[in-house]
């Protein structure tokens, strides 16, 4: 039984396993609310931006200075007024900041969601010996999640989904919601045929095309749920999944990872654990994106066996 894994009442075992089918909707329900987790800290970075305070403050005076709010002596209540006047001007900026991050965001959600590996995640986590996909377990819920791709990572993988609902999605929908008195099997198997009509499936090779030998590894996949993010569920997810990867084989070298300011908690545990910022990431993989009002930026930080092996000799001794 692992360190990290106990019984719970029921049976089952609480702590750290390897994914297993019956978690997926879980897994997609965990992986869903971590994108969009970003999306509220992107938010907070731009309210606390320099330039978005001086706009708000630039505003708000003009306002108070145009409607004649500033506090008169005889009036205790006018005294109220210039914080009534900041309010009114922070809530468009804040508005604003939403609509706009939102447009990166909810397209990030379907691609994210999309994408081959979380669709077929016992296949693609099978094809090395170093890969992984472990999930944190408590109480039969899933409250966290890692995923190590020592196959492909250099490759950026396809989402099945698109950034927008087509038309034959929305068909979907509507069909799904007029349908009260039909079997959902049978609007679900015409709409499927009708999508084969329309549109061309592009074939899948992700697990079938030649794997080119590589010594790196790429963390894919690393979500907590909110509430656990300040226990020590992240640092225990992290330190068993580079466990396996690199005692499973000595093919893997240097370990990479994606590091966003939006992420700051789980950042915090990958330089704990040793990650340090790296120029590129895994040979043939894009650089980090930019995104945000202010251009917030990911970057790539990676961990190499033998810092990971020194690390492994002081905690024995």
């Amino acid at each position: 039984m692992s360190a990290h894994t106990l019984e719970n009442s029921e049976g089952d075992r609480d702590g750290i396993r390897p994914f297993r089918p019956s978690d997926l909707k879980q897994v997609q329900l965990l992986v869903g609310a971590g994108v969009m987790e970003q999306l509220a800290a992107t938010n907070k970075l731009a309210y606390s931006n320099p330039t978005t305070i001086l706009v708000w403050l630039a505003l708000s005076f003009t306002f108070i200075h145009f409607m004649n709010w500033w506090p008169q002596p005889d009036i205790w209540v006018s005294f109220f007024s210039p914080a009534f006047a900041f309010f009114l001007m922070a809530v468009p900026i804040m508005v604003a900041f939403e609509w706009q991050h939102r447009q990166y965001f909810e397209p990030l959600l379907r691609i994210t969601l999309g994408l081959r590996d979380l669709n077929a995640i016992p296949e693609f986590y099978s094809l090395s010996p170093s890969s992984s996909f472990f999930v944190y377990s408590h109480r039969s819920a899933i409250i966290g999640c890692i995923a190590i791709d020592a196959a492909r990572p250099g490759e950026e993988l396809e989402s099945i989904l698109g950034s927008e609902l087509n038309n034959t999605e929305i068909e979907d929908k509507k069909a799904l919601e007029e349908s009260k008195g039909t079997s959902n099997s049978v609007v679900a198997s015409k709409s499927l045929k009708k999508r084969g009509a329309n549109t061309t499936t592009k074939k899948d090779t992700t697990l079938t095309s030649p794997l080119v030998p590589t010594t790196q590894a790429r963390i894919r996949h690393f979500h907590v749920d909110l509430l656990y993010k300040n226990a020590t569920t992240s640092a225990d997810l992290l330190e068993h999944a580079l466990q396996h990867t690199f005692t499973e084989s000595k093919q893997v070298e240097e370990i990479f990872a994606i590091d966003s300011p939006t992420k700051q908690l789980l950042g915090a545990v990958l330089k704990k654990e040793g990650f340090k910022e790296s120029w590129t990431g895994p040979k043939g993989a894009k650089g980090g994106k930019k995104f945000g009002t202010f251009g917030l930026e990911e970057k790539w930080v990676s961990l190499e066996r033998d810092s990971w092996e020194r690390k492994q000799e002081v905690v024995k001794s």
